[in-house]
């Protein structure tokens, strides 16, 4: 059979089918048949707008926002009747053009309705480029059953696992993250905790799961090379719940506690440290991501609960220490930044945090690569983007950079504390509070020689 060319669209013709419905498992076999992509750009957005829905929103309008910068344009969308009626936006910026077409879908953080979005982008919609996802095995599923087999270009959201920057599975010349990942994570909070803090021993504390893992792996290996002892590690199933038990244990190992927990596992972990330090039933610093709203709720729950007032010195007291901020509102001081945020406020009514930097930095650079070529093409779009630096970023001017043997951005990264919030467009009672700490790009970014990282797209 012919090799498929981009703008060919493989098609099976048994696989119709909407997202949520369709299963890949047999969608390449028997024959195809080619289907030819009009003209512009058509990307196929596919993130959870339900069940965690504000990430998936803060992944697409970051998005949004990003390529619409690179024309001096503010792009924003709300679906008319709801993100599960799959509507789409036309985009036509400056003259007319050039033009884009985005299609959503809503995964409903489920694995295979990503899968199953991606399929039916692809197969039905002909799409040129995907864009979305935010977990682990939702981007391994869309990677596997239908971007490489489809030859189709990728950009991962917020998926924060190591595996499409270093697994020779899923790293691809049309596979390319801007998102940061656990890796860039731990980089920094090794080189924080082991030249700005007292702290000399760790416990790493995660889930039982892939990701975890990955998470406790590179945690383990950034403490170490800082110079900080790695007192023991620990993978809990989800929605384990005896921490305080636990915690009490690890208080006699180590002075803190790495952790990264989400959804069910996280609700239960904050309030039980909060209280546990508060209470005196332990003295654990922690260590970990900068939480979102969601968790900075559960925290300020935590204190609210036990009739503490939330203050600078009772979060102290409660040994809430310095957290890793992959992108907040307030970590950046630069004109693309303040009209970013300005912009996302009028338009949603909420301040961008965590995702929405890595999904401006990708939609941003998609543009570039259009205005870059005069093609909107995605093969020479992703010619375009590999080892580009992304000039538009919240982060700053050229603050992200694809790395040509994996396609994965770096980009500086902050350290920063949670403080009472002072923001009437964050709802939380707890925010980030002012950078602590940068730490460049270069040196979160994980080293092609680090044990996780197989992929090198320069000898391809």
């Amino acid at each position: 059979m012919e090799e498929i060319s981009r703008r060919k669209i493989i098609r099976n013709t048994g696989a119709a089918g909407a997202a949520g419905t369709v299963g890949a498992s047999s969608l390449f076999s028997g024959c195809v048949q080619d289907a030819v992509g009009g003209d512009g750009l058509k990307i196929g957005v596919f993130n959870p707008y339900s069940g965690i829905p504000r990430w998936g929103q803060m992944m697409t309008w970051g998005f949004l926002s990003g390529l619409a910068r690179v024309y001096g344009e503010n792009l924003t969308f709300q679906p008319e009747t709801s993100w599960a009626a799959g509507e789409t936006l036309i985009f036509e910026p400056g003259d007319g053009e050039k033009t884009y077409e985005f299609l959503f879908r809503d995964t409903v953080f489920d694995p295979q309705n990503a899968e199953a979005a991606a399929e039916a982008f692809v197969l039905e919609e002909n799409v040129d480029i995907l864009f979305g996802s935010l977990s682990v095995s939702a981007t391994r599923r869309v990677i596997e059953q239908v971007a490489k087999p489809t030859d189709t270009v990728y950009i991962v959201g917020g998926s924060s696992g190591i595996g499409p920057a270093g697994d020779t599975d899923l790293c691809g010349k049309k596979v390319f993250r801007a998102n940061e990942h656990i890796g860039m994570e731990a980089r920094a909070a090794g080189k924080y905790i082991g030249e700005e803090t007292d702290t000399e021993s760790v416990y790493i504390l995660g889930p039982d799961s892939q990701f975890g893992k990955s998470f406790a792996g590179h945690y383990r290996r950034s403490l170490e090379e800082n110079g900080v002892e790695v007192a023991g590690e620990r993978l809990v199933p989800g929605r384990f719940s005896e921490f305080r038990g636990l915690l009490q244990e690890i208080g006699d190992q180590a002075d803190a506690v790495a952790i990264n927990f989400s959804g069910n596992t996280l609700n239960r972990f904050l309030p039980e440290f909060v209280r546990g330090n508060l209470s005196g039933a332990f003295d654990l610093r922690s260590y970990g991501p900068l939480p979102g709203q969601f968790s900075m709720n559960l925290i300020s729950g935590a204190f609210t609960s036990g009739a503490e007032e939330i203050t600078r010195d009772s979060l102290r007291e409660a040994n809430m220490g310095e957290f890793i901020s992959r992108y907040s509102w307030n970590q950046y001081d630069n004109p693309i930044n303040d009209d970013f945020a300005s912009n996302f406020v009028e338009a949603y009514g909420t301040l961008p945090s965590f995702f929405a930097s890595g999904a401006f930095a990708a939609g941003s650079a998609v543009a570039q690569a259009v205005e870059e070529t005069g093609s909107q093409d995605p093969d020479d779009v992703a010619d375009a983007m590999y080892g580009m630096t992304v000039e538009e970023t919240p982060k700053g001017k050229n603050a992200y950079t694809f790395q040509e043997h994996n396609n994965q951005a770096k980009s500086p990264m902050t350290v920063a504390s949670m403080v009472p919030n002072e923001k009437e467009n964050w709802g939380a009672g707890l925010m980030p509070g002012e950078p602590i700490m940068r730490v460049s790009a270069d040196e979160v970014a994980v080293p092609v020689e680090d044990p996780d990282i197989d992929c090198d797209l320069t000898t391809q």
